[in-house]
């Protein structure tokens, strides 16, 4: 008996070989940047906004994970091309361990700086502050009246309504526009993020504030 069970093996494997038996691996989740090359946005009711962007023309959105990545187009009358945006990348993870925001690592996951910006850096970034915290950002000017701004702020639980299961929020803006730093930087802002008019020094209650840009350099990304 023993012997006809040898015998019978290789039989056996032949025909698990052939199709009879599925040895195949189960199938690994996609990494991050494999959901990132493979995940197109797609358009979504401006209802859905993670932020108020009163600026805002269209609303795009993707899943990635434990990741979700919104985009809102903005409003662009300059000669500038390419899209005024601005970037959202959401997370889910408590955070009290999601670390500083590392401005390489965000860069890259949002595929790099949109032009006309080539490449930033710690060094060359300006910092300010607002209602929600600090902000930074670097300028482009051609010498002309057009100002482009590359504007990154992190956004944590209680400074703004994050959708279930989504805690942290990296922003980028990209906005060129015929005026000053302050307007270009307006759609990160905090009035423009939480929808609320935010009253400054010498304004009546109800009054709004836009950003004010500090001429302070930011060495310390965080």
């Amino acid at each position: 008996m023993g012997w006809k069970a040898v015998t019978c093996l290789p039989t056996l494997l032949a025909l698990c070989l052939a199709s009879a038996c599925d040895f195949a691996a189960p199938q690994l989740p996609l990494r991050l940047d494999q959901r990132e090359a493979e995940t197109p946005f797609q358009v979504v009711p401006d209802s859905q906004r993670w932020v108020n962007a009163p600026a805002g023309m269209m609303t795009l959105q993707r899943a990635l994970g434990p990741q979700a990545e919104q985009k809102i187009v903005l409003t662009n009358a300059t000669t500038f091309r390419g899209e005024n945006v601005l970037l959202m990348r959401a997370r889910g993870q408590d955070p009290r361990y999601v670390g500083r925001l590392r401005l390489e690592e965000f860069m890259r996951r949002v595929g790099g700086a949109p032009a006309p910006f080539t490449s930033i850096s710690d060094s060359s970034l300006q910092t300010g502050e607002d209602a929600l915290g600090p902000y930074f950002w670097t300028e482009y000017s051609t010498g002309t009246s057009t100002l482009c701004v590359l504007g990154i702020r992190r956004l944590e639980p209680g400074s703004w309504l994050p959708p279930e299961g989504l805690t942290v929020l990296d922003i980028m803006l990209r906005n060129c526009v015929s005026g000053t730093a302050a307007e270009a930087l307006a759609p990160m802002g905090a009035a423009a993020i939480t929808g609320e008019q935010i009253s400054g020094p010498g304004e009546g209650k109800g009054g709004s504030r836009m950003l004010s840009p500090s001429p302070r350099r930011c060495n310390d990304f965080s």
